[in-house]
C-alpha cells in the first residue's frame, strides 16, 4: 500500500508553495487583509467588523453617554470549485531526471493561479468606477492615475498599502510617460515598475477587459487591500494507486471565494487602448 497520507502531505505543500508564488492579484498581500474565519465545512468565510465608536464633547461633572457596541458580519461563499488530476508511471519517475512532482505541482499552481487571479479580476463591477472611458496616452495616463489616487484620498482609504494593477498594454504607456521617465529613469532602464504615485505597481495578464478588441476597455484597478475578502482552501489532494498498472493517480480540489467588502477602496481606471 502507498504512502499516501506522506505522499498527500507533500503535494499540499509543493502546490501551496508555487501558488503563493505566481499569484498577482490573488497573492497574500492584497487578499490577506481581513483574517477571515473559515466555516466548519469550508464552504463560508466570515467577515466581522465593529461598528464605529462614537466620539461626543464632554462637560465636566457631566454624565457621559455609554453607548453599546455593535457588529456586522459578511458572508463571502467559497463557490468556486477547481480541480486536477494527473497520472504518472513508475517508469516515468525513474527514467526522469528532472524533480516530476515538482514540476507537476508547478503547473497545477500555475493553472489554480490562472482561475482565482481573474475571478477577483472580474470583481472590477463592485468596485467604485472612476467615471466613464477613457482613451489613454502616454500623457494622460499620468493624469488618470492621480485622479484615482485622489478618490482614495477622499474616501479616507489609508495610503500605505497601495496597489495600482495595470495590464501590460497599460503599463507600457507608463514607461513611455514623460514625467514617469524623469522621475524614474533606472525603472525604464529595466522596464519594470515598482512605486509610481504612492501604489505597488502590478502587472497581470488577468486584468479584465470588456469591448472588442483593439478598442477594448481594461479595468485596471488602484486600490487598498482593504478592498478585497478573499478565502481559498485545498480541500483534498489524494493520491490513488491504479490497480491495473503500475501508476499513481494525484487528484486535488481547490476551493475558494472572494468580494468587494469595501467598494471605496477600489477603483476601476476603465482604461482604453
Amino acid at each position: 500500500m502507498p504512502l499516501t497520507q506522506v505522499q498527500s502531505s507533500v503535494w499540499v505543500a509543493k502546490v501551496l508553495l508555487s501558488l503563493r508564488k505566481s499569484l498577482v492579484i490573488a497573492q497574500p498581500s492584497i487578499t490577506g487583509y481581513y483574517d477571515l474565519e473559515l466555516s466548519s465545512d469550508g464552504k463560508e468565510a466570515f467577515l466581522h467588523s465593529l461598528a464605529d465608536v462614537a466620539v461626543s464633547n464632554y462637560t465636566k461633572y457631566t454624565p457621559i453617554t455609554i453607548e453599546q457596541m455593535t457588529d456586522t458580519r459578511q458572508i463571502i461563499a467559497l463557490d468556486q470549485q477547481k480541480a486536477f488530476a494527473v497520472a504518472l508511471d513508475d517508469i516515468d519517475k525513474i527514467q526522469s531526471k528532472p524533480d516530476v512532482m515538482s514540476a507537476i505541482s508547478d503547473q497545477a499552481a500555475y493553472q489554480l493561479v490562472e482561475s482565482s487571479d481573474s475571478f477577483l479580476a472580474g470583481k472590477y463591477t463592485a468596485a467604485t468606477s472612476i467615471g466613464v472611458a477613457l482613451t489613454i496616452t502616454t500623457t494622460n495616463i499620468f493624469t488618470r492615475i492621480l485622479t484615482a489616487a485622489t478618490m482614495l484620498d477622499k474616501a479616507n482609504v489609508p495610503r500605505e498599502g497601495r496597489v495600482l494593477i495595470l495590464s501590460p498594454d497599460m503599463l507600457e504607456f507608463l514607461l513611455q510617460n514623460g514625467p514617469y521617465q524623469t522621475a524614474a529613469s533606472e525603472s525604464v532602464l529595466n522596464g519594470s515598475v515598482s512605486r509610481f504615485m504612492g501604489f505597488d505597481v502590478l502587472v497581470s495578464n488577468n486584468v479584465a477587459k470588456t469591448g472588442v478588441s483593439p478598442t477594448e476597455v481594461h479595468h485596471c484597478l488602484a486600490l487598498h487591500p482593504m478592498a478585497f475578502g478573499f478565502a481559498s482552501q485545498i480541500q483534498k489532494i489524494e493520491s490513488v494507486r491504479r490497480h491495473d498498472q503500475f501508476v499513481d493517480v494525484m487528484k486535488g480540489l481547490y476551493t475558494y471565494g472572494g468580494a468587494v467588502v469595501r467598494p471605496l477602496a477600489a477603483i476601476d481606471l476603465m482604461m482604453q487602448r
